[in-house]
């Protein structure tokens, strides 16, 4: 069993927009092919092993959003007392036995993988801006990753101590609403 070199490359990532992904691993003695999983904002995925595909790489985490606000949004994943945003999505195992797994998506809205022939990778998780997962599928078989989760916008500005020092104006535009703020 090695990472075989025909599957050896993995996802690259540009500074500053998240980390790599992992590598897959192959052995023609056991028929064993699994996906590594995807990086997310704050790290690396985890390679894909013997049966078991990789776990995607965690995301970020915002340090002045809390919980009880982001569940009232209805946005990002909430691990312990923080709020995740990017998590990447998890490596598939195709796997024709018993006993195999795939990948957790990472935390910040990673897609979780399924194990076995033709298994559709499942979604990020909507406003996480999560990854999707990586799907499987043999020679014939079309399996395919799952799609991304939506992003969100989060903006957060002082409180003015005066009026004069910032007057927000909310306009409408058709379906969107504009917020512009003078200073």
């Amino acid at each position: 069993a090695s990472y075989s070199s025909a599957y050896a490359t993995r996802g690259g990532a540009a500074s500053g927009e998240g980390n790599v992904g992992a590598y897959g691993y192959s052995s023609s003695s056991n028929g064993c092919y699994t996906g590594g999983g995807g990086g997310g904002a704050g790290a690396a995925g985890s390679n894909g092993t013997v049966c078991a595909g990789g776990n995607g790489g965690i995301g970020s985490a915002l340090s002045w959003l809390t919980p009880t606000v982001a569940d009232r949004l209805g946005v990002g994943e909430t691990s312990g007392t923080s709020v995740y945003f990017a998590g990447g999505g998890s490596g598939g195992s195709d796997v024709p036995t018993s006993g195999t797994s795939a990948g957790s998506g990472g935390v910040g809205g990673g897609g979780d993988a399924f194990a076995g022939a033709t298994s559709t990778g499942g979604p990020g998780q909507a406003n996480t801006g999560g990854g999707g997962a990586g799907g499987t599928g043999g020679a014939d078989d079309d399996g395919h990753g799952g799609d991304g989760g939506s992003g969100v916008v989060l903006v957060r500005y002082a409180v003015a101590t005066s009026a004069s020092e910032c007057s927000p104006t909310t306009t409408t535009s058709g379906d969107y609403t504009i917020v512009t703020f003078d200073q």
